[in-house]
């Protein structure tokens, strides 16, 4: 990815027609949010790449957009905490982003821990572990 394409990030989102991207087309956010623009490239990478998954024509859409992580990544940096258990994750996407952040705040491992008691949810979570296992972020799943 080129610099300018690193800066970009989340932008091209605001020509998307999916309705998982309405945050993007809204007047006045024609910027990169702190949520994505504070992703290092690979953490950025590993994000634009589970969106690239879970786009495909699959029933994984369902994560928050960019104003609730905008407000977690403000109470989770601010409070200092360091560990964070999940209720639900659906499809993995602010589990990723809620690690990431730990990770920058040098939380011990495992920082997030997830509960999920849907288990038909649960199951359409497997593909997208891959990407959770790879950020090392050392997220640990219990099924309830």
């Amino acid at each position: 990815m080129s610099v300018t394409e690193d800066r970009l990030r989340s932008l091209a989102f605001s020509s998307s027609a999916e309705p998982r991207f309405w945050w993007h087309r809204l007047a006045g956010s024609n910027y990169v949010p702190p949520v994505y623009s504070d992703l290092t490239e690979e953490e950025w990478r590993i994000i634009r790449d589970w969106f690239a998954e879970t786009s495909r024509g699959r029933e994984l859409t369902g994560e928050c957009a960019v104003p609730i992580m905008s407000l977690l990544q403000g109470f989770v940096l601010g409070s200092g905490i360091r560990r964070i258990v999940q209720l639900g994750t659906h499809s993995g996407y602010s589990t990723l982003l809620l690690g990431f952040f730990l990770r920058r705040m040098r939380a011990a491992h495992p920082g997030v821990e997830t509960l999920s008691l849907n288990h038909g949810v649960r199951a359409m979570e497997t593909p997208h572990m891959v990407y959770k296992d790879f950020c090392g972020l050392g997220l640990i799943q219990k099924p309830v």
